[in-house]
């Protein structure tokens, strides 16, 4: 569990993807928020967007295709609520421990108090 909790770094995750999104969309401050919301709910219902993004329900319509065709959300209908995805291109920076080049550096074992 250390391991793979080293490896993912799950704790990080939000803000390393939402950085990702502001330096492809820095004209968009919106984007960041709809990813940060899918990721802390798991998914939102398309009609969420706009009260999350705070801007009209087609601006949030189109965020929402952008985010899709770039593959960070997906869903499993047109219509249907959206999840993250997370796109290949992009694997290194979402997940850097898991793709490094060098040796995975597993955290110790934790100090087991002895029973006297």
């Amino acid at each position: 569990i250390r391991f793979a909790d080293a490896m993912f770094e799950l704790r990080g995750l939000e803000a390393r993807y939402i950085r990702l999104v502001e330096d492809l969309h820095p004209e968009k401050k919106r984007l960041p928020r709809l990813i940060a919301h899918v990721l802390s709910h798991g998914e939102m219902a398309r009609g969420d967007a706009h009260h999350v993004a705070n801007s009209s329900e087609r601006t949030a319509s189109d965020d929402l295709g952008e985010l899709a065709k770039d593959g960070f959300l997906k869903s499993s209908t047109p219509k249907g609520p959206v999840r993250i995805a997370f796109p290949l291109e992009y694997r290194e920076r979402l997940f850097p421990n898991l793709f490094a080049d060098s040796e995975p550096a597993a955290p110790s074992p934790p100090e087991i108090p002895r029973i006297r």
